[in-house]
């Protein structure tokens, strides 16, 4: 059985994570289907991270999700 579901999220937040190049809003912009566009955004573009930037995003992500972990 298939399970499909649909994300509402901000375009700010949708863009913040494209141009920090995160592998599933990527994927989102590659690979996902616009219901409806009434050409008030647009999707941003990624941008290559130097290696300290990756570092503070992984740590960000990673802090994210032990938080909720318990």
């Amino acid at each position: 059985m298939l399970n499909e579901h649909l994300l509402a999220e901000d375009i700010t937040f949708i863009n913040r994570r494209i141009r920090n190049s995160q592998y599933f809003y990527m994927d989102i912009k590659r690979e996902g289907i616009m219901l409806y566009d009434t050409g008030n955004f647009t999707l941003g573009e990624a941008k290559e991270l130097t290696a300290l930037e990756r570092h503070l995003l992984a740590q960000e992500v990673f802090d994210y999700w032990m938080k909720g972990a318990g």
